[in-house]
């Protein structure tokens, strides 16, 4: 008898373990308020619909620098200056519609786009 994980190429089975990590992340959003999502819970400022945020920044600068690909231009215009670094990932502004731009970013996930090679 085959084991389960042996059923599932792993790529699939990462690819299913990401995308219910994505769920999980916007149903603690599910039925909030806007005030509830973009309410400051810490001294720093982080608010959840930051954090929906910053999971997509790391995801995409993860899969970017693991596989070639570009930073998204919705992103390369980020300060990366080390104050503006500090938490300003963690931070929704009033731009950052929780209903359509993040969600659907980490719905959608990490889409590529041509590798850049890095000798170029």
């Amino acid at each position: 008898m085959a084991r389960v994980d042996e059923l599932i190429p792993v790529k699939d089975m990462l690819w299913q373990y990401l995308q219910l990590a994505r769920q999980n992340m916007l149903w603690k959003l599910d039925g909030l308020s806007e005030y509830q999502k973009r309410r400051p819970l810490t001294p720093t400022g982080t608010n959840l619909l930051g954090l929906i945020k910053h999971l997509a920044l790391v995801e995409y600068g993860y899969f970017g620098l693991t596989f070639g690909r570009q930073f998204p231009a919705r992103f390369a215009e980020l300060d990366t200056s080390a104050a503006a670094r500090l938490n300003s990932d963690m931070w929704a502004t009033a731009d950052e519609c929780p209903s359509t731009s993040l969600p659907s970013t980490v719905t959608r996930g990490y889409i590529p786009t041509p590798p850049s090679p890095h000798w170029s």
